[in-house]
This record gives C-alpha cells, structure tokens and sequence, in this order.
C-alpha cells in the first residue's frame, strides 16, 4: 500500500522538483545574485555603485567604512565617469523610476552632470554641449577618457 502511494506521488514530486529550478534560474536572471554588483570608491566620500544591471547610481558615504550611501542624483543611471581635479563628471541617462527600464538604456540622449566634490554642488543636467561648455570650469580639453560602466 505505501510502495503505491509513493510511486503515484513520484511523478507528481518530479514535476514540482523541475518547476522549482526553472522558477529559481528565472527568479536569479531576473534579480541577480550579487556577483556583478561593485561600488568604485572616488574622492571626498564619492563612489559609483552598480546595484544590480538596471541600477548604477553615483553616491555619497559619510565615511570610508560605510558599505551604502546617500543617493546624489535620484533617478539618474551613471553610463561612464570621469574624474577631473576636485570634480566628477557624469554621463547618464534620466530614468523614470530608481531602476532603468530596457527602453530607457537603449536611448541615445544622454545627460550630463558635474559635481564639485569639496563643496557638493551639482552642476546640471547638462546637454552634450552645455557640457562640453563647462571645459573651462574642469580645466580640461574636451576629449578626455570617460570610464564606462557598463
């Protein structure tokens, strides 16, 4: 009697069993596992932090030890970075919500911002040639190297 109860179930188990590891490999390509995250430390308690492929945001820690952060930008996805004398320049994208959606990182206008890490002032959002403008301000030929994050 139990040998038949089992061998009904055992099909029944198998099934749930196979569910279980689509339903987890699809639940980890949705939300991750943290391997991929990383936070790059810059100056004066500034850092990039990629959260997860839809969320790579700039910053700011009280001290060095923190693992977070206050958001500097809200709504801002960090593209490339570059670091120039007391300043962080940023190139991004404006996102509707905190996480970038698929149609959102597809797009080709981007959004600029400086900020001034002794003071913590936020210059922008700039366009590409307001930006560009600003060469003055960083000290700075328009063609240096930006570090992409992606």
């Amino acid at each position: 009697m139990f040998c038949k109860a089992i061998k009904k179930l055992l099909p029944l188990g198998l099934v749930f069993a196979l569910l279980l590891s689509f339903c987890s490999c699809s639940l980890d390509r949705l939300v991750g596992d943290g391997r991929g995250d990383w936070t790059v430390d810059l100056q004066n308690g500034y850092a990039i932090s990629k959260i997860n492929s839809r969320e790579i945001l700039i910053i700011h820690k009280e001290n060095v030890e923190d693992s977070g952060g206050e958001i500097v930008i809200s709504n801002y996805f960090v593209k490339a970075y570059q670091v120039q004398k007391k300043y962080i320049c940023l190139e991004g994208i404006r996102t509707e919500g905190m996480a970038a959606t698929e149609q959102e990182l597809e797009a080709a206008q981007r959004i600029y911002y400086i900020i001034n890490t002794d003071t913590g002032e936020i210059i922008g959002p700039l366009s590409n040639d307001a930006f560009l403008s600003q060469g003055e301000l960083l000290g700075t030929s328009e063609n240096f190297e930006w570090e992409y994050t992606q």
